[in-house]
């Protein structure tokens, strides 16, 4: 049986494919009818207990494809997004066996690197705030976020009940403009409020959906 030795690199917590080829020691692939695929990744090789496994047996984990043609001797490894999600960024090392119906046992990939890289988009934490809706909060500062409706450059902004407690400190900032639109805001940083609203002014005028964080510090 033929044997590989395949470095491969992904990104952490993403959806994964890898295609493996299994032939002989003259180049023809190999019938892997009622054979077995396994697959393991370890942080070290001599390491007793795999970070991940798959094998074809399993459905969702891997799958020998069909026999014929251009797909004989081939077979597809599934890794999902939790497979590598909570694993550190760095090299691991997998590799991959091939038991045939007749019980014989071929390594067909020998140990070779798996480099898992951190993305820009990490969706390991908690989602982003939804426009218009409360941040995650804590107990010295709170936050939300205000969409203009309409051209202008003063609005009155109402704090959500859940987040007045009587008195704080209030900045803003704006997020993100339409095209053609801009403008700084005038309210002094920590300025001091009690009221459960308060006037927002602007230099010039704000385009409609012109997005606007609030963030609020208890005094």
């Amino acid at each position: 049986m033929s044997c590989t030795r395949q470095d491969k690199t992904m990104i952490r917590g993403v959806t994964k494919t890898f295609r493996i080829v299994v032939s002989d020691e003259a180049g023809d692939a190999v019938d892997l009818t009622g054979a077995t695929v396994y697959f393991w990744v370890k942080e070290n090789v001599s390491d007793t207990t795999p970070v991940i496994t798959k094998n074809s047996d399993n459905a969702g984990e891997a799958e020998i494809l069909t026999q014929a043609g251009d797909t004989l001797g081939k077979a597809d490894i599934f890794l999902n997004p939790n497979d590598t999600q909570s694993l550190d960024p760095g090299t691991y090392y997998y590799d991959v066996l091939v038991q045939l119906s007749t019980g014989d046992r071929y390594v067909v990939v020998n140990p070779a690197k798996l480099f898992i890289e951190q993305g820009v988009v990490d969706l390991s934490g908690a989602p982003p705030p939804t426009p218009g809706l409360p941040a995650p909060q804590n107990e010295d500062e709170k936050s939300f976020q205000f969409t203009v409706p309409s051209d202008g450059d003063s609005w009155t902004i109402s704090i959500p009940s859940s987040m007045y407690d009587g008195s704080y400190c209030v900045m803003a900032q704006i997020v993100s403009v339409p095209t053609g639109g801009d403008a700084a805001i005038l309210i002094p940083l920590d300025s001091s409020k009690t009221a459960n609203s308060f006037t927002l002014t602007a230099t010039g005028v704000l385009l409609q959906d012109t997005l606007i964080d609030i963030i609020l510090r208890d005094r």
